[in-house]
């Protein structure tokens, strides 16, 4: 371990925290997409009700 010194520089730190989430499809529970959010999950939810992105595969699987 390395003693602490005054002199020397310190660095910032953090951790993000995500919220690993899943979208399956209501009738037959298939998973249809696996993402990440650093958002509460209501809130990315209604992120893709808005079909907000760019994974023009997903939107189109959730308007069907």
């Amino acid at each position: 371990m390395i003693p602490y010194r005054p002199s020397l520089p310190l660095k910032e730190s953090y951790h993000a925290l995500y919220k690993i989430y899943v979208l399956k499809h209501p009738d037959t529970d298939e998973i249809f997409y696996v993402g990440q959010t650093k958002n509460e999950l209501s809130e990315r939810l209604a992120g893709h009700i808005r079909q907000e992105g760019s994974n023009t595969q997903k939107i189109e699987y959730d308007k069907a």
